[in-house]
C-alpha cells in the first residue's frame, strides 16, 4: 500500500470535521441523498472511500450490509473505533477492507453490491 495521507489528519478529520455542527449537517444531508439512490435495505452496499464510515454506519443502522473500503489504515482505524460504539447489530452488517478504489473489485472479490464513493462535495451511486 502507498503511503498514507490520512496518516497525520485522521484524527483531525474525524474528531474535529466531522464532530463539528457542520460535519454533522454534511453527513447527514448526504445520508439522505444517498438513500434516495440506493434499493431498499438489506441491499449491499460498497462505500468506495468511506473514510471512517460516517456514510457507511447509518446505512447499516438502517439495515445495509456495507463494505467500507478505504486505502488508510489511519482512518480505518478510527472507523473500528467508531464501530466498537455501535450495537453489535449494526457491527455485523459492515465489513472493513482496506484498498484503493482502483483496487475495489479485487478487495471485495467481486460481490455484487450497489457502490458509493462519497467525496467532499459530492457522491455517486452507481449500479452494479
Amino acid at each position: 500500500m502507498a503511503h498514507d495521507t490520512w496518516a497525520d489528519l485522521a484524527s483531525t478529520y474525524v474528531d474535529e470535521a466531522f464532530a463539528s455542527a457542520k460535519g454533522y449537517v454534511r453527513a447527514y444531508v448526504m445520508h439522505q441523498q444517498l438513500r434516495v439512490h440506493l434499493p431498499p435495505a438489506p441491499a449491499t452496499v460498497l462505500d468506495v472511500g468511506g473514510g471512517a464510515g460516517h456514510h457507511s454506519f447509518p446505512l447499516a443502522q438502517i439495515g445495509y450490509q456495507v463494505t467500507l473500503l478505504d486505502p488508510s489504515s489511519a482512518m480505518l482505524d478510527k472507523a473500528r473505533e467508531r464501530l466498537e460504539r455501535l450495537p453489535a447489530e449494526v457491527r455485523s452488517r459492515v465489513t472493513i477492507v482496506q484498498a484503493d478504489g482502483e483496487s475495489a473489485d479485487d478487495a471485495v472479490r467481486g460481490q455484487r453490491s450497489c457502490c458509493v464513493t462519497a467525496c467532499s462535495a459530492t457522491s455517486l451511486v452507481r449500479n452494479r
